[in-house]
């Protein structure tokens, strides 16, 4: 067993689980850490003697020795393993401190664990920790009447910086976590949606096509692939320019989104193609009624620039699994379907039909 699988517990974290997986190397290093130290310090503390200490430094192994195996089994009781090692982390430091009174050994002991907090909690529990370190180190010291306001005060006040520190720290890795989501959310969305009319892009759509005949597959259901076409769009295009065919390709787009249901997926796969996925439709009946809506919603010319362009579309309509299974036939099918449409005059619909 290798350091990096000791660290990790073993476990395969996936790409959105970065985050989780430094939290658990960080976690099992600091308890492997404390419970070398604290061991090593047990036999120096029977040695001298120390009984009392000895006996709460060999508590610490044991709860680090538990807590480090049951880490190695879930990676859902993670959190509440932290809570647990921070609350007897807590309790073991502030009983070894109050009963040997190494002033500089208990700021220390406090000051790792007011890190560890930070580190693998945050700022809500870091301050927690801070205020009942601070309180412990106060209280204990100004009870047993060995050190004076001076000496406290030198002891607390780098604790204090060390909050003021660890804060910022937090306040930092927050907003930087915060500008690599957002990058990454940016990142995800160029990749996945077209950047004209901002739907779905032909990736994406792949991607929903090959997810929804699983789930069709599991629960023996069908769905339905509509292949779509502006019919005389290049005749716009040459007439008007690109900006006008780039407008009039956004405002199809927005036509077609408002005819389909939140669970179905509208998808842009290039120049004036659009495709949907149909779940869970029913029957042939409830396809013809969405496509007639689909049809109809491009009746209403389209104003760009104070010209009114006339659209219509031609549909093809494939249907899994009764056409085929795989997304490339399934595809192919639809716009075979959608070119029977076309050539039947356009502006209508036909669904594929298999070759006698």
């Amino acid at each position: 067993m290798d350091l990096k699988n000791i660290l990790q517990s073993s476990y395969d974290f996936g790409n959105d689980e970065y985050e989780l997986k430094l939290k658990y190397i960080l976690f099992n290093s600091l308890l492997i850490f404390n419970i070398f130290i604290v061991g090593v310090a047990t036999f120096v503390r029977l040695a001298n003697l120390q009984y009392a200490n000895a006996f709460f430094d060999s508590v610490y192994v044991t709860l680090g020795l538990i807590t480090f195996i049951l880490a190695r089994r879930s990676k859902q009781r993670f959190n509440s393993l932290v809570n647990f090692v921070i609350f007897f982390s807590y309790l073991i430091v502030t009983l070894s401190f109050s009963t040997g009174l190494n002033y500089i050994a208990g700021i220390s002991w406090y000051f790792i664990l007011l890190m560890t907090v930070f580190f693998l909690k945050g700022n809500r529990e870091g301050v927690i920790v801070f205020i009942l370190s601070l309180v412990s180190i106060i209280l204990i010291t100004l009870k047993e009447e060995l050190y004076s306001s001076t000496t406290i005060a030198l002891g607390i006040i780098p604790f204090f910086g060390a909050l003021v520190f660890m804060y910022f720290f937090e306040q930092r890795n927050q907003n930087l976590k915060k500008r690599l989501e957002n990058q990454k959310a940016k990142y995800l969305h160029q990749a996945q949606y077209d950047d004209l009319t901002n739907i779905a892009n032909r990736a994406l759509f792949i991607d929903r096509l090959e997810h929804a005949s699983t789930v069709a597959k599991r629960s023996n259901e069908k769905i339905a692939i509509i292949f779509m076409d502006l019919d005389h769009f290049k005749e716009i295009n040459d007439s008007y320019g690109h900006y006008t065919g780039d407008k009039v390709l956004i405002e199809v787009a927005n036509r077609l989104k408002s005819q389909i249901r939140e669970s179905d997926t509208i998808a842009r796969l290039g120049g004036d193609e659009y495709s949907i996925i149909l779940n869970k439709f029913g029957n042939i009946d409830a396809i013809k009624n969405i496509i007639h809506k689909l049809i109809n919603v491009m009746q209403e010319p389209i104003l760009v620039e104070n010209k009114k362009l006339s659209i219509t579309l031609s549909l093809g309509v494939t249907i899994y699994p009764d056409d085929g299974i795989k997304t490339d036939i399934l595809l192919r099918n639809a716009d075979s379907a959608m070119y029977k449409a076309k050539a039947n005059g356009k502006n209508g619909y036909a669904f594929y039909k298999k070759p006698l």
